[in-house]
């Protein structure tokens, strides 16, 4: 399980308000679940710290 600490868009912009940072989430696909359902169904993610 993991939470997201911070998130940011491409220029750093600080996008952390847009999401729920208490969600834990069980794998990368809950994530990217959740995220497209934030920001659409475009959104591309990197993940930093997260061993599967």
């Amino acid at each position: 399980m993991f939470q997201i600490e911070s998130i940011s868009d491409e220029e750093g912009n600080d996008l952390s308000k847009e999401v729920d940072q208490g969600v834990h989430y069980p794998n990368l696909d809950a994530l990217e679940e959740d995220l497209k359902s934030i920001f659409g169904e475009d959104v591309t993610f990197e993940v930093e710290g997260y061993d599967d």
